[in-house]
């Protein structure tokens, strides 16, 4: 752009805006372009930074505190959806023998979907979704120390009344099928 038009356009935006003298002042002078350019770089640089992409929070970026081995398979145990979550140590703190893995095996409840051993070989867990025989509890708790990680009972009641009447319904539809055909 020449300085004329430069002028020029000036004259019709002071005229239409009724701005000041100053400002043709500067802008006849050429100072205006800096003062522009300036600005502009100003409006931008605010408005760039008030609009720079924040970086999401989720769940993963949290930093957690380190969790030990217990309660990362306690934790494993409750998402695999175990009614009945137990575990078991030896009195004495040392490693579970091959004689303390069958004792566990022998007095749970034969349909027991999970057994784990701790790294350390000091604990064992047991995943079910049934309820250990009352005599065979009974000795793994004279035997071991042990923890009860089992859903409330409330829960649990709750949950059998809707096994219960979804049973109750898929039996009234089979009645009603055969009926009809």
């Amino acid at each position: 752009m020449t300085c004329r038009m430069k002028i020029w356009m000036t004259t019709m935006i002071c005229r239409r805006l009724k701005t000041s003298r100053i400002l043709m002042y500067h802008w006849k002078n050429h100072n205006f372009d800096r003062m522009f350019l300036i600005g502009l770089w100003a409006v931008i640089s605010l408005v760039g930074a008030g609009c720079a992409v924040q970086p999401a929070v989720s769940k993963d970026s949290i930093v957690k505190p380190p969790v030990d081995e217990f309660e990362s398979e306690l934790t494993a145990l409750r998402n695999a959806d175990f009614d009945y979550i137990y575990s078991f140590r030896r009195k004495d703190g040392n490693p579970m023998d091959s004689d303390d893995k069958r004792f566990v095996k022998n007095n749970s409840h034969f349909a027991t979907n999970r057994f784990t051993l701790s790294k350390d070989e000091k604990v064992i867990f047991a995943g079910s979704n049934y309820r250990f025989p009352e005599d065979g509890l009974a000795a793994l708790k004279d035997r071991f120390e042990f923890g009860d990680y089992s859903k409330p009972e409330a829960e649990l009641e709750k949950k059998r009344k809707e096994r219960e009447a979804q049973k109750e319904k898929l039996k009234k539809g089979s009645e009603a099928e055969s009926e009809n055909g």
